[in-house]
């Protein structure tokens, strides 16, 4: 008995054609770019501020994090700030292994 195999497959679904996304490193260094320009002209300080005081945010009772988060976002800070910023609070999830 195998486990995880499927058993009864139609012809159709083995020989069905996978269409991946073709890489275009155009696309890639252009985005590269773009978030250089708004590191460039942005105000570093005020972000790294507003990432400290989400940090205290999220360490206190206060539990609506929306409104500094959406300071940061009109401050310019990525996407990948902010949830840096929250993993130092929370850690990140890991699935847990289920045998």
């Amino acid at each position: 008995m195998s486990v995880g195999v499927n058993k009864y497959v139609d012809a159709a679904s083995r020989s069905a054609d996978v269409h991946i996304h073709p890489y275009d490193d155009h696309c890639t260094q252009l985005q590269i770019d773009r978030l250089r320009a708004v590191r460039e002209n942005r105000d570093d300080a005020r972000i790294q501020s507003l990432l400290k005081e989400l940090v205290e945010q999220a360490r206190s009772d206060d539990i609506n994090l929306l409104p500094k988060t959406i300071e940061l976002v009109r401050a310019k800070a990525t996407l990948g700030e902010i949830c840096s910023a929250l993993r130092e609070v929370w850690g990140s999830y890991s699935e847990p292994m289920i045998v």
